[in-house]
């Protein structure tokens, strides 16, 4: 669907109807304000965490009534100029730099002009802006963005007709939200602490407490997966049914060539395996530990085959 708007068009004015902290504490305080756009109702909350998350949390809500050829913008904290922001693989229409070779679109772009190419990126999972005294990662599962007179801005809604047939609109109507996490860094920090970020939108980590009579208790030693390399990022691990095993999977995530160790607890052998579990035709490693030498944003999975006792 279309992104591009006429830049020229009378901006809409929101109006603040309250503001209030909703939540204060030891780990984190909240704000919820809300406001009145283009008659729709808008809440946002900014929930602001202590260490150790040191986050700040900015969550839109919108019930929108369905209101045809519109753009609705929010705007994010901006540290840095165009030129120092980085980004997740972009996907769909657009033909911005920085993109990885082969992940470029296959379909024409949209925009109504080359002069607002630049403007616009449909990302994925992150961004980083970097600038000489400090940088600040964002995670979101947004995938919007647009470069303004006022910086970096998530575009939220865009009521455009239809690519396909103009007679129809992406009209959005109902509840709508939006979720951000920002993080300060420091300016050299790697690209995998972005990537970390918006990894653990996707698969968030879980734990669950078994309670009750006969019930086991958690183990207290060592982790099931151990990396040792903050570069690489954990993306999967799930048994294996026609096996038996246990499906490890990782990647390098700051864009250079890295060297990590991997150990499995309790695996009598570890193989690697491609995305679709067939053996890649290397000898399996005897043991629970095993040494990689990763290119840049490659991918890797093994299979674990526990111990027969």
């Amino acid at each position: 669907m279309p992104l591009s708007v006429d830049e020229s068009c009378v901006l809409a004015q929101e109006e603040v109807r309250s503001v209030e902290v909703s939540a204060a504490g030891a780990l984190f305080a909240s704000a919820r304000v809300v406001k009145s756009i283009l008659h729709a109702h808008l809440v946002q909350e900014v929930t602001v965490w202590q260490s150790p998350v040191d986050a700040v949390d900015l969550k839109t809500t919108i019930l929108w009534h369905g209101q045809h050829r519109v753009q609705m913008r929010q705007c994010m904290p901006t540290v840095a100029t165009r030129d120092d922001v980085f980004y997740g693989t972009p996907f769909y229409g657009n033909n911005w730099p920085n993109v990885v070779p082969g992940s470029g679109p296959r379909n024409p772009d949209e925009m109504a002009s080359p002069e607002q190419w630049d403007d616009y990126r449909e990302l994925q999972l992150w961004i980083h802006q970097r600038r000489a005294d400090s940088a600040l990662a964002m995670a979101s599962l947004h995938a919007t963005y647009h470069w303004g007179a006022g910086g970096l801005e998530a575009v939220l809604m865009r009521t455009t007709p239809s690519g396909a047939d103009a007679r129809f609109f992406w009209e959005h109507a109902g509840r709508l939200e939006f979720a951000f996490r920002s993080r300060f860094t420091a300016p050299d920090e790697s690209l995998a602490a972005p990537a970390r970020m918006g990894q653990e939108l996707v698969c968030p980590v879980l734990a669950a407490s078994p309670g009750g009579a006969g019930l086991p208790a958690l183990p207290t030693g060592a982790p099931f997966v151990d990396i040792d390399n903050d570069q690489v990022i954990l993306s999967a691990v799930h048994p294996e049914a026609a096996t038996g095993g246990i499906i490890v999977r990782f990647f390098e995530a700051s864009g250079s060539a890295q060297t990590v160790t991997v150990r499995v607890r309790d695996a009598a052998a570890l193989e690697r395996v491609d995305l679709l579990g067939a053996s890649t035709g290397e000898a399996a490693v005897q043991s629970a530990e095993v040494t990689i030498e990763l290119r840049p944003h490659e991918i890797v999975t093994l299979r674990a085959m526990p111990r027969a006792d």
